[in-house]
C-alpha cells in the first residue's frame, strides 16, 4: 500500500560533493515491476542494459532483475530484488560520474 514506509524510502548518492543519483523504493509486487518497465519502455525505448543475477546469500537465494535505459548522459532503472523473506522494487537515476561507472 502507498502508506508503506517502502513505498517513501529515497537513497541520494553523491560524487565529490555532487548529487549523481537517486533510487527510491516502491511497493515490492511483480505487477508494479511489469508497470514500471513498460512505463520506462514507452518513454525511454528499448532497454540499455539487462541484470539478472542469482546469488546464494546467508538467508538462502538471491535473484535481482536490473532494468536500465539511456537518455542522452542519464540512465534510469527499475530493479527488482527476491529473497526467501522479502523482496525490494526500486527505481533510479543516476547521471555519468568518476566515482563508479553507470548503471550501478
Amino acid at each position: 500500500s502507498s502508506d508503506s514506509p517502502a513505498g517513501r524510502r529515497y537513497v541520494f548518492l553523491f560524487c565529490n560533493d555532487k548529487l549523481v543519483g537517486f533510487d527510491q523504493e516502491m511497493a515490492p509486487s511483480f505487477s508494479n515491476f511489469v508497470t514500471i518497465t513498460g512505463n520506462f519502455n514507452t518513454q525511454y525505448g528499448n532497454p540499455l542494459k539487462v541484470i539478472a543475477l542469482h546469488n546464494v546469500v546467508g538467508a538462502g537465494e538471491k535473484n535481482t532483475l536490473a532494468i536500465y535505459w539511456r537518455k542522452i548522459s542519464d540512465i534510469m532503472g527499475v530493479r527488482y530484488i527476491l529473497q526467501p523473506n522479502s523482496e525490494q522494487l526500486t527505481t533510479t537515476y543516476q547521471v555519468s560520474n568518476n566515482c563508479w561507472q553507470a548503471p550501478r
